[in-house]
């Protein structure tokens, strides 16, 4: 089962960490991001409010992270590679680099392989129905 609460956490220390990194404050990103303080601090503090999809884009692209890094989880765009080893050993060397320790960073990866491995198979129910109306 997903633990939706703790990827955001993680999602939100990955967007604190590198807030820090780039040494913006709360409303030097909001102002670089368009999106609001509140919105920001209320992420980063666990506050329970889950910004849009378009607001993680615009925090990713303030931060010099991957415009779909957010994004690509959520939708499910992430290389179906996503398997192999080396692939994720590279996703979980960056998420160490950004400050999630060891555990924390093993779980976000299981979390992905969860929401992936649903996802695919809501996409073929979906192709299968539709292959179904055609005939």
């Amino acid at each position: 089962m997903i633990n939706n609460d703790k990827m955001l956490e993680a999602i939100a220390f990955l967007i604190k960490e590198q807030r820090a990194e780039l040494n913006l404050t709360v409303a030097q990103l909001s102002e670089r991001s368009g999106v609001s303080v509140g919105v920001i601090s209320d992420l980063e503090n666990n506050r329970g409010r889950v910004p849009s999809l378009i607001n993680f884009v615009k925090l990713a692209k303030a931060l010099k992270l991957p415009d779909d890094m957010f994004t690509g989880l959520i939708e499910g765009n992430i290389d179906i590679q996503r398997n192999t080893e080396q692939l994720r050993e590279n996703l979980k060397d960056a998420m160490l680099h950004y400050g999630l320790n060891e555990s924390n960073a093993e779980m976000f990866i299981t979390q992905i392989d969860s929401i992936i491995a649903i996802q695919t198979s809501e996409r073929r129910d979906l192709k299968s129905k539709i292959t179904d109306c055609g005939n």
